[in-house]
This record gives structure tokens, C-alpha cells and sequence, in this order.
């Protein structure tokens, strides 16, 4: 409410107001102190009956009784409410500004209904030109913000393209140097006609350009996992972990133990199949003695399968467990280390896709490792 005093109008003033009636500008009406119409004048307070409640008859006005009531207390008062929609007798809708006031001399209330200042066509063009230039502003603080987080991103991408191309770098190195070494063995064995250190010598020039080749091919596929969103199909995860294991090398005395659910799913089937394949491979790869079990268990929930990969190898020392999940981590101190980039792509699919893997000690207390991982999909339980 806004404050406005109210006073007898004089002559002159009264000429002026029956003139606004007259051509239409205002409707007056007036209601006794129960809020029942008294009398009307004007064209916009046709339909409003005498003797019936006022805020019945102008529906702007339902709810506000008590409000209305207390002007009796506070003549100089009055309510406002602006560009309201109004249907008049003919059933036509109208925007119109109404106040209500109390007039103390005559102890009744008094309604004034106008036509909206929002009907003025400069009104109208202002509205218009004011809502355009929210919207402007609205696109362009989600356009900034958009930029921002793109910016965020690319700073992101840059320093890790700065991180990855040093340590590629660094690590390309080690077989390069150590190809270029077996060269020069061979060399020197045929020129000493050695035959014993020419066949070392190619043994190990091939095992270096073997190892050299594995680590580029998992810089390749390192790099092409956020190239391409992969299209989910039905799987049957049980034959997936099926061809999976049957299709990994490994020492005749470590056995490979699949237990649990392993459920028909909607899920993308290539990147399941790294993940999986990498979580066996590496428990394989840095198994100490080649004598044991790695255990492949899977488990539901209306939501995610859960893989947990459990092995006797030589484990994991709590303080590396959270490095091993970076690209390049490696533990292995033995001839072949692998190129520290398995684990790394298993969290990186998981990152991408909304799943989530821990490294742990095995839960009884025995040598070895323990990997959980939580792969989201849509099961398909019929």
C-alpha cells in the first residue's frame, strides 16, 4: 500500500472527475462498511450490482477484505493494484489500474477503475524494450558463463597436454635407448662373429620393439577415449567375461576365478571390455610368482555392476594406490613394467562415464590387491 491523503473534493475537482467518468477514463464505485456495493458510475463498472459484495463482483479483490477493512484505520492509505485483468459484462477482458480507498466523511470505501498506463502504446514499447534487453542480458551472462567453462576446460586440456607430452616424451625414451643399444650389441657381435651374443642381442632388440609398440599403441588408445561418446547395446556381461579371460596369456600356475552375477545389460560394450580386460591384465602382469589365483567377482544393483578384481600378487603399498590411477604410474621393477597406462584408462572410462574405482589391501588381510569398481548401466533383470 501506498501512502495518499485523502481530503473532500472541492467543486471544481468533483467537474473534473464527472468528466473522467463521462469520457470513459474512470469508473467509480462505491461499497458500505461491510464491502457491499453502494452504487456505480462509469463505463468500466458495468456488471457491478448494487446491494451485492464488492470483491465478489471484482475478482482483483478476493483475498484482500481484511486489507481493504483496515483502511477504516487508515484513511490516508490506500490500495493499489495495477494492470489487472478485468472482464466486464459483455465478457471482454480489460487491463485496468484499481485503488480503493476509505472515505471517512461518507463511511464508505471508494473503488477507482482506469485503464492501465500499460495499455499506452509508449508504455507498452517501454515494457517491451525493457523485457528485450533482459533477455539480451540473460544470453549473454549464459554465453559468458558458457565461455568461461570452456575456458576452464581448455586450460584443463593444455595442462595436461602439457603433463602428457612430457611424460611421453620421457618414456618413449627408455625402449628407444634400449634399441638403439641392441643395435649396437648386434654389431659388435658380428663383428666379434659371437653368435651366442648376436641371438642375446636380437632377443632383446625384439623384445624392446615389442614393448615399444605396446606403449604406443596405448598412447593411441589413451588419447581416442573422449573422442566418441560408445552407442550402449545389449550385453551379455557373463560371455563377455568369458571371451575376456580365455583370451589373456598367462603363467599355467595363475588361475582365473569368475564367481557372482554377471547380468544381461544395456551398457556400452567396448569400454566394459577395457575395463575388465585391463583389470585382469594387470593383476597378471605384476603377479610376482606366476603361482596363484586372480578372482573376477560381479554384483548388482538397480543401478551399477560392480567388478571387483582380487589377486595374490605382490599388492599395492597404500601410499602408490591413488598414483597407479595416473598415466605412466609404474611399480614393476622387472624386466617388462608395462607402460603404466591400463589403470589410467580404466579411470578415465569410469570418469567419463560416470563410474567409480578404489584401490585397496585385500579385506583378509593376505598379500595382493583388491580393485572395486562401480560401472553404471541399465539392467535388464527378465
Amino acid at each position: 500500500m501506498t501512502p495518499a491523503e485523502v481530503r473532500v473534493a472541492e467543486p471544481h475537482e468533483a467537474q473534473t472527475l464527472s468528466a473522467l467518468v463521462s469520457a470513459g477514463l474512470l469508473a467509480v464505485v462505491r461499497a458500505d462498511g461491510d464491502l457491499k456495493v453502494i452504487d456505480t458510475s462509469g463505463e468500466a463498472s458495468a456488471g457491478i450490482t448494487a446491494g451485492l459484495p464488492l470483491c465478489e463482483q471484482i475478482p482483483a479483490l478476493i483475498g484482500l477484505e481484511d486489507q481493504i477493512q483496515s483502511l477504516k484505520s487508515s484513511p490516508g492509505r490506500r490500495i493499489e493494484m495495477p494492470n489487472v485483468s478485468v472482464v466486464s459484462a459483455a465478457g471482454a477482458a480489460a487491463r485496468r489500474d484499481i485503488s480503493v480507498i476509505f472515505d471517512p466523511a461518507g463511511r464508505c470505501f471508494i473503488v477507482a477503475i482506469m485503464p492501465s498506463l500499460a495499455n499506452n502504446a509508449l508504455a507498452v514499447e517501454r515494457e517491451q524494450s525493457l523485457r528485450q534487453k533482459y533477455l539480451l542480458e540473460q544470453a549473454i551472462a549464459d554465453q559468458t558463463r558458457a565461455v568461461m567453462a570452456a575456458n576452464d576446460a581448455l586450460a584443463r586440456t593444455n595442462a595436461d597436454l602439457v603433463d602428457f607430452t612430457r611424460i611421453v616424451s620421457h618414456d618413449l625414451k627408455a625402449p628407444m635407448r634400449a634399441v638403439r643399444c641392441s643395435t649396437e650389441d648386434i654389431e659388435l657381435a658380428i663383428n666379434e662373429r659371437d653368435a651366442e651374443g648376436q641371438a642375446a642381442a636380437l632377443d632383446e632388440l625384439r623384445f624392446q620393439t615389442v614393448r615399444l609398440s605396446r606403449l604406443v599403441s596405448d598412447l593411441l588408445a589413451y588419447s581416442r577415449l573422449d573422442d566418441k561418446a560408445e552407442a550402449d547395446v545389449e550385453v551379455e556381461t557373463r560371455d563377455l567375461v568369458g571371451a575376456i579371460v580365455a583370451s589373456l596369456p598367462r603363467p599355467e600356475g595363475l588361475e582365473i576365478i569368475v564367481k557372482g552375477n554377471w547380468p544381461r545389460a544395456r551398457t556400452a560394450e567396448p569400454l566394459l571390455d577395457l575395463v575388465i580386460r585391463n583389470l585382469l591384465d594387470n593383476a597378471i602382469k605384476h603377479h610376482d610368482t606366476g603361482v596363484g589365483a586372480v578372482e573376477l567377482l560381479g554384483s548388482v544393483d538397480e543401478t551399477a555392476l560392480t567388478i571387483v578384481v582380487i589377486d595374490d600378487g605382490p599388492g599395492i603399498p597404500e601410499r602408490h594406490r591413488a598414483a597407479v590411477l595416473e598415466p605412466f604410474a609404474k611399480l614393476a621393477t622387472g624386466r617388462d613394467p608395462g607402460s603404466g597406462l591400463g589403470l589410467a584408462m580404466v579411470a578415465k572410462v569410469l570418469a567419463n562415464r560416470g563410474g567409480r574405482i578404489e584401490v585397496e589391501g585385500r579385506l583378509d588381510g593376505k598379500r595382493g590387491t583388491r580393485i572395486t569398481v562401480s560401472w553404471p548401466l541399465t539392467i535388464q533383470f527378465s
